[in-house]
């Protein structure tokens, strides 16, 4: 049972330190790790060490305290069966890009993922009909590193040598991964009913200036993102079946590419926008994650992850936040919520995935 997740039951204090426990894992690739050995826990809730940031961790503590805590720190996730139609759509898109810039099918394993994510044969035919768009409008999927990671360090003795909080790590590890690295750049993509957002620069800085901070030589981001159609099944005597539908949503992409694929360009077959590495501060956004490296700190010591109640109806335009009810009541429902899964192993094999 997931149950309440504001104290640890199975906390198991080993001799010489009072605050580690048995079930911590100290290591992962040489670096700080903390997450816990029990396969109903995700990070040890007594650790006090940094968590590496990322783009999509940086997000959630800015929007709310609250909502970090619950997905970075306690690890809980929506359960496959409870995603919407458009998370699980651009799950499969991103397979399917994978695939096109030349990784192994076998590795990418669309059925696995299709099984894994639950995703409807609605949603497949759907992707499906962008994927065949893709192929007979001879969109070029340029040669390059697949979901290319990195880590980057950023020493917080640039804080003006100032201590601000105790404890305080001297650096900050940032980590993500480009979806397609090339020489002198990268490419990311987007499966979306919002694409134009996307070609806003003051939309995308968050997510661009730790993928810029990553690598001095990355001089240039192509931003690819695809319209998710908003064709709705027919009705009538007979409801239009799941292959009829894709049938009608692939004719409608041929016939306005320009609509599915913004930035459209008949001649270089290729869609999206360019953004360069000097329309981003870099300097400010490698200054805001030092700061909130130290605000997540400050809140790990003196248990400071207070929620933002502006937020929960509105944690993106017009989209509530869809972990309201263990927020509000610190009570996990099995049926909607799961632990996340942690890719790594121990030594002693006491516990796997």
């Amino acid at each position: 049972m997931l149950g309440e997740f504001e104290k640890c039951v199975d906390f198991q204090p080993t001799f010489g330190a009072a605050n580690t426990c048995q079930y911590i894992i100290e290591q992962r690739e040489g670096k700080a790790c903390g997450l816990c050995k029990k396969q109903d826990r995700y990070r040890c809730l007594f650790d006090s060490r940094p968590i590496p940031l990322s783009h999509s961790s940086v997000q959630d503590f800015l929007s709310c305290h609250r909502l970090y805590y619950l997905k970075h720190v306690v690890g809980i996730e929506i359960r496959p069966s409870q995603k919407s139609d458009m998370l699980k759509a651009g799950t499969l898109f991103d397979a399917v890009t994978r695939i096109r810039h030349g990784q192994d099918p076998k590795v990418v394993n669309i059925p696995g993922t299709i099984e894994k994510e639950e995703i409807p044969d609605r949603v497949v035919g759907i992707i499906k009909s962008i994927n065949r768009a893709m192929r007979d409008l001879d969109i070029k999927f340029p040669d390059g590193e697949v979901q290319h990671e990195f880590w980057k360090i950023l020493p917080i003795q640039d804080l003006d040598g100032k201590k601000y909080a105790t404890g305080l790590p001297a650096e900050v590890e940032v980590h993500g991964f480009l979806d397609v690295k090339q020489d002198g750049g990268f490419i990311e993509y987007k499966c979306t009913g919002s694409p134009d957002r996307y070609h806003d620069a003051r939309f995308l800085a968050s997510q661009a200036a730790p993928y810029f901070m990553s690598d001095e030589t990355l001089d240039w981001m192509d931003v690819r993102a695809v319209r998710y159609p908003a064709l709705r099944k027919g009705k009538g005597v007979d409801e239009e079946n799941d292959e009829s539908f894709a049938d009608r949503v692939y004719e409608d992409i041929i016939r306005r590419p320009s609509w599915y694929f913004p930035g459209w360009n008949k001649e270089t077959r290729s869609f999206g926008k360019r953004f360069y590495r000097s329309e981003f501060d870099l300097e400010e956004y490698s200054g805001r994650f030092r700061h909130i490296l130290r605000e997540i700190h400050e809140a790990r010591l003196m248990n400071g992850f207070y929620r933002n109640d502006r937020a929960c109806n509105n944690l993106l335009p017009g989209i509530p936040c869809e972990f309201q009810n263990p927020c509000w009541y610190n009570k996990i429902s099995e049926t909607i919520y799961q632990i996340r899964e942690k890719k790594i192993e121990v030594a002693d094999g006491d516990w796997g995935e």
